[in-house]
C-alpha cells in the first residue's frame, strides 16, 4: 500500500499469482469468529456459544493456541507441550465435544499453532527439563536455537538461565538458592523455581552422603553417576549410553533410598551441609549444564533466541524437519481426522525459513485454510506462499486510514507541537525507539549477531581488520534503517530476489547516511553478504541471525515503543499501522482489493484482533475526531490547562496527558482503573521515564494519581463527554460501515469475541476481559426483531443486526464473494464516498457504499454498473432511493443513505431485482 496517491510502485512488489490452493481445496469461509480461550473459558464454554455464532452466519469458529500452556497462562501461546491438548480446557475429551457441537451446527474450526517458540518457565517442558539436565548431549538439544558455543567461555556447552533477583554470589548468601531432593528427583530451586540436577554432579553428592553412613551400593552408585559420558560427548553412542544409564541409576538410587532409608537421610543431610556452604554450593551450581544469572544479564549475555524480548521462551529450529515433526505429529492427526479445518500460524517472520516451514504445513494439511500473521509494511506484499493471506492486519489499517480526513493533518500535526514542545516526524520518533530497543532490549540478540559477523570477518583480508565495536554500530544502525519487518533470502539455497535486494539496499543506504563515521566499506561488504554476494557457512549465519533480529526489534522498536510516542492521531498507531501515512487515498484502497482478489482471494479480514492496540469502535471515534479537528483542539487545549493542577512534580509530561486525552474519547466511558493500567503499559512501553525492565515507582504513582485525579473531575468529563456525545453519531456510522466493508471487500471477515456489538476494548489485557455472552444473544435477538435508530443505540444492536443480514445474504450468494467473482471500484466523488461492485459470472452483483465523510455535498451521485439493485438492508418503503423500484444508473447518495449510512444493493442473475 503506497503511502500517498502517485508514489512510486515500492520494490517490495512481487508478481501476482493465481492464488495459493485450488479453487476446490478447503471449506470456504462465511466468516470467522476469534475466542480467547482461558483457564475459566475452555472447550466447553466455546460449544455453548455455538448456537449464538450460527445465528449470525459464522461459519468457522476461530480458537486462540490448544496445546499445553505455561501453568496459569491466559493467552496460551507459551506452549509447553504440542503432544497435548490444554488441560485446563479440558483437555481432548472436551475438545472432541466442541467439534461434535460445530459439525452438528454446520460450522468448522481454525486454531491458532505456534511454531515459533516454546515456554521455558514451566517445568512440564519436558524437552527444556532435557536440556538443562543433559546439556548439549539432550535428546532435545537440536530442537532449540541454543548457542552451544558463544565467545563467553562461562557460557560454553551451558544455557544462560537468567531469573535471579540479584547477583548469584549475593543470591546463594542470603540462602535462596537451594539443592533439594523432592518427589525422588534431586533439583536446583529458586523460590518456586525448580531446575534439574546434572547427572554427574550426582555423584559428589552421594560420596558426601557415604562420609556419614557407609554403603557399597550407595559408593557405586555415585561412582556409576560420574562415569557417565560427558554432556559434550556428542556421538550417537555416548547419548544413548548417557541417557539410558542415567535413568537406571536413578532408578537404582530411589529403591536403595525406599529399602534404606538412612542411606537417604544421610542424603539430605548432605544436602543440608551444601545449601550452607556458599563456596560448596557455587562451585556444585558450576558444575550444572546451565548458568544461573542475575535477570538483566539476559540484557547482553543470553545464548539462546527467544521471542522478541521475553526470556521465557525460547525460539525452535523449526527448519529441522525432525523438529517440524516433533511439534505437529498430533496436529496433523487433527487436521487428517477432519476436527481441524483451518490453521492461523503466530509469528511467522520469527522462523527461519518461513517458505520452506509453510510448505511443509501445506504438505501435512493440503486442503485447510492456512494464514498466517504477517505484519506488511505500507507497499510491501505478501510473498507467493502456500498460504490463504495474512491474518488481516493490512487491511484493517488500510481500512482505518481511508476514513481519515486529510484536511486534519496539518491541524493535528501543529497541536501536537503545540501542546508537546519535544514532538518530532514520526520516521525519527521510530528510528530512535529501535536504535534504544537494539541497546536496551535486544543487547543480546545484536552481540549473537556482531559474534557471527566477527567470525565471519575473519574469513575475508577486505575487512579483518574491522573492530568488534565498529561491527556492533553498523549492525545498529542497518537494522534500525530496516523498512520492513525482514528479508526472505534464503542463504542456505543461495536465493535472494530483487524485492529483497531493494530492501536491503534502501536499509543499508539509510544506514550509511546515518553513520557517515564508519567506514564505507563496511556497509558495502554488509549488503554483499546479505544478497549472498559472499557466501559460505559463516555468511549463511549472518543472514538468518540479521533476519531474526530485523523482526523483533521493528516490533518492539515501532509498535511497542515508537507508537506510544507519538500522539498525533492514536487510532493510527495500530498492530501494521503506520502514523506516518495520515491518510489513504480511496484509490490505492481500491487497488489493494483488486492485488487481494486476485492473490490471496482467501485471506482474513480484520477490524479488532486479541492484539490491537484500540478496538474497532475506539478508533472510530478517534476517526471521526479527525473531521472534528478544530473542536478537538479546543477541548485539547482546555483539558492541558485543567491538568496542569493534577500534575505531580511535573509528571505525567505532556504526552502522557494527550494520551490520556484521546484514550479517554476513544474508550468514553472509562473508569479510575482501566485508564490507570493503559496509562502505566503506555508509559512502560513508551520507555521514557519508566519501563518494564527498569519501572521508576515514583513517576508510575504520579502516573496513576494523575488518572485518579481525572477521572474524580466532574466539570472535566463533563467537556469530554460533551466532545464524545458530538463525534458519536459520526463513530458509529464509521463502526458500520467499516463492518459492512469487512464482510464485503475480497477476503474472508473475521470478528473479535464480542465486537457484534459496541466495543470499546484498549491493549490487552484490557482486551482480553470476558465476554458477557448472555447479554449478546438476548442483543442478538433483539436486534434480528427489531433494530433500533443508530441514534438511540447505546448497545451496539444495529451491528449484530446487520452482521446477521449481510452474512446471511452472504451465505446465500456465495458466487458474489468467491475467488471467481470480479471486483470492480465504481465511479463518484471519491472524496465523499467509498463503493465498489462485485460480480459473479452468473450475471449477478452487489454493490456496496459507505460514505466517507458525516457531511456529503448536495447533489452528489454514484453511478451503478449495468443491472437493476434493490437493497439488501432495507425494504423498499424504507429507503427514498428503492421507493420508486429497482436502482439503475445515477442514485443520490443522500436518498441512498436516507435510512443509514451505508448501503449494500444486489442485482440477481438475469438482472431482473
Amino acid at each position: 500500500m503506497p503511502s500517498e496517491p502517485g508514489a512510486r510502485e515500492p520494490a517490495v512488489q512481487r508478481t501476482s499469482s493465481a492464488g495459493p490452493r485450488s479453487p476446490e481445496a478447503g471449506v470456504d469461509i462465511v466468516a470467522t469468529y476469534r475466542l480467547q480461550l482461558t483457564p475459566d473459558f475452555g472447550f466447553d464454554d466455546a460449544a455453548a456459544i455455538v448456537p449464538h455464532l450460527r445465528r449470525l452466519h459464522v461459519s468457522h469458529l476461530y480458537l486462540s493456541p490448544i496445546f499445553e500452556a505455561a501453568a496459569g497462562s491466559t493467552h496460551g501461546y507459551d506452549v509447553v507441550d504440542h503432544s497435548r491438548l490444554r488441560q485446563a480446557f479440558g483437555g481432548e475429551a472436551a475438545f472432541c465435544r466442541l467439534v461434535e457441537v460445530l459439525h452438528a451446527h454446520g460450522m468448522r474450526l481454525i486454531v491458532d499453532i505456534v511454531p515459533n517458540h516454546m515456554c521455558i518457565a514451566d517445568a512440564r517442558n519436558r524437552w527444556w527439563w532435557d536440556v538443562l539436565e543433559n546439556g548439549p548431549s539432550a535428546r532435545a538439544a537440536h530442537l532449540f536455537d541454543v548457542d552451544w558455543d558463544p565467545p563467553e567461555q562461562k557460557l560454553k556447552d551451558v544455557v544462560l538461565v537468567p531469573i535471579l533477583g540479584d547477583h548469584r554470589g549475593r543470591v546463594i548468601a542470603r540462602r535462596e538458592i537451594t539443592v533439594r531432593r523432592e518427589e525422588d528427583r534431586f533439583v536446583v530451586a529458586y523460590f518456586d523455581h525448580r531446575y534439574p540436577v546434572a547427572p554427574r554432579s550426582m555423584g559428589g553428592l552421594l560420596h558426601a552422603a557415604l562420609e556419614r553412613v557407609p554403603s557399597e551400593r550407595l559408593g557405586f552408585l555415585a561412582d556409576a553417576f560420574m562415569a557417565l559420558p560427558l554432556p559434550t560427548a556428542l556421538d550417537l553412542q555416548s547419548i544413548e549410553r548417557r541417557h539410558r544409564d542415567k535413568a537406571v541409576l536413578q532408578s537404582l538410587l530411589n529403591e536403595l533410598f525406599a529399602k534404606e532409608p538412612a542411606l537417604a537421610a544421610a542424603v539430605d543431610q548432605a544436602l543440608e551441609a551444601l545449601n550452607a556452604d556458599d563456596e560448596a554450593l557455587d562451585a556444585f551450581l558450576d558444575r550444572q549444564n546451565y548458568r544461573l544469572a542475575w535477570w538483566r544479564s539476559a540484557e547482553r549475555d543470553l545464548d539462546y533466541r527467544r521471542f522478541f524480548d521475553v526470556n521465557s521462551l525460547v525460539g525452535l529450529r523449526m527448519e529441522d524437519h525432525h523438529v517440524f515433526a516433533a511439534t505437529h505429529a498430533v496436529l496433523g492427526r487433527f487436521v487428517k481426522d477432519g476436527m481441524i479445518d483451518g490453521l492461523r500460524v503466530d509469528h511467522v517472520d520469527g522462523l527461519t525459513a518461513p517458505r520452506q516451514y509453510l510448505e511443509r504445513l501445506r504438505a501435512l494439511a493440503p486442503r485447510a485454510t492456512i494464514l498466517v500473521e504477517k505484519i506488511l509494511a505500507p507497499g510491501e506484499l505478501l510473498r507467493d506462499w502456500p498460504v490463504d493471506g495474512t491474518t488481516g492486519y493490512e487491511f484493517s489499517n488500510d481500512l482505518t486510514a481511508v476514513f481519515v480526513d486529510p484536511r486534519a493533518e496539518g491541524p493535528l500535526t501543529a497541536l501536537q507541537q503545540e501542546l508537546l514542545p519535544n514532538a518530532r516526524p514520526f520516521d525519527v520518533v521510530a528510528r530512535e525507539a529501535r536504535e534504544q530497543v537494539l541497546r536496551e532490549v535486544l543487547g543480546s540478540d545484536v552481540n549473537r549477531l556482531t559474534n557471527s559477523l566477527v567470525a565471519l570477518c575473519e574469513k575475508h583480508r577486505d575487512v579483518r581488520d574491522f573492530t568488534r565495536h565498529e561491527l556492533q554500530q553498523m549492525v545498529r544502525a542497518v537494522v534500525s534503517a530496516f523498512p520492513v519487518y525482514r528479508s526472505y533470502v534464503d542463504a542456505v539455497a543461495g536465493v535472494v530476489d530483487d524485492a529483497d535486494k531493494a530492501v536491503i539496499a534502501e536499509a543499508i543506504a539509510r544506514a550509511r547516511a546515518d553513520r557517515p563515521d564508519l567506514d564505507a566499506h563496511l556497509f558495502t561488504f554488509f549488503e554483499e553478504v546479505l544478497t549472498l554476494v559472499r557466501r559460505g557457512a559463516e555468511a549463511t549465519e549472518v543472514v538468518r541471525r540479521f533476519q531474526q533480529l530485523a523482526a523483533p526489534a521493528f516490533a518492539k522498536g515501532v509498535e511497542d515503543t515508537a507508537f506510544y510516542r507519538d500522539v498525533r492521531l492514536l487510532a493510527l498507531n495500530e498492530v501494521g499501522g503506520a502514523p506516518e501515512r495520515f491518510s489513504l487515498d480511496v484509490e490505492l484502497f481500491h487497488r489493494e482489493n483488486l492485488r487481494a482478489q486476485a492473490r490471496f482471494p482467501r485471506r482474513m479480514l480484520a477490524t479488532s484482533t486479541h492484539d490491537s492496540k484500540r478496538s474497532e469502535d475506539v478508533r472510530a471515534r478517534l476517526v471521526a475526531l479527525s473531521e472534528e479537528h478544530e473542536a478537538f483542539g479546543s477541548l485539547a487545549r482546555s483539558f492541558f490547562a485543567r491538568c496542569e493542577a493534577k500534575k505531580t512534580s511535573g509528571a505525567p509530561e505532556p504526552l502522557m496527558v494527550m494520551m490520556t486525552l484521546q484514550t479517554l474519547v476513544g474508550a468514553w466511558p472509562l473508569d479510575e482503573k482501566r485508564l490507570g493500567g493503559f496509562l502505566e503499559k503506555a508509559a512502560r512501553e513508551a520507555k521514557l521515564y519508566t519501563s518494564w525492565i527498569r519501572p521508576e515507582p515514583g513517576y508510575e504513582a504520579a502516573l496513576k494519581a494523575f488518572a485518579t485525579a481525572v477521572i474524580k473531575d466532574d466539570d472535566l468529563l463533563a467537556e469530554v463527554a460533551a466532545f464524545v456525545a458530538r463525534i458519536e453519531p459520526r463513530a458509529r456510522a464509521l463502526s458500520l460501515g467499516w463492518t459492512l466493508l469487512k464482510m464485503t471487500c475480497p477476503g474472508a471477515p473475521d470478528f473479535y469475541q464480542g465486537t457484534e456489538l459496541w466495543s470499546f476494548a484498549l491493549v490487552d489485557p484490557d482486551n482480553r476481559r470476558p465476554v458477557d455472552w448472555h447479554r449478546a444473544q438476548a442483543a442478538l435477538g433483539d436486534a434480528v426483531h427489531q433494530p433500533p435508530a443508530l441514534e438511540d443505540d447505546v448497545v451496539g444492536l444495529t451491528k449484530a443486526w446487520l452482521i446477521e443480514r449481510v452474512l446471511g445474504f452472504r451465505q446465500r450468494t456465495p458466487t458474489l464473494f468467491d475467488a471467481a467473482s470480479h471486483y470492480t471500484a465504481l465511479s463518484g466523488n471519491q472524496d465523499d464516498v467509498l463503493a465498489f461492485a462485485r460480480s459473479a459470472d452468473d450475471g449477478g452483483a452487489l454493490v456496496v457504499a459507505v460514505p466517507r465523510r458525516a457531511r456529503l455535498p448536495a447533489g452528489a451521485r454514484l453511478t451503478l454498473p449495468a443491472g437493476a439493485f434493490r437493497s439488501v438492508l432495507d425494504d423498499d418503503h424504507d429507503n427514498k432511493a428503492t421507493r420508486g423500484g429497482a436502482l439503475s444508473g445515477a442514485v443520490e447518495l443522500a436518498a441512498l443513505f436516507s435510512r443509514r449510512p451505508l448501503a449494500l444493493l444486489h442485482s440477481p442473475p438475469g438482472g431482473r431485482a
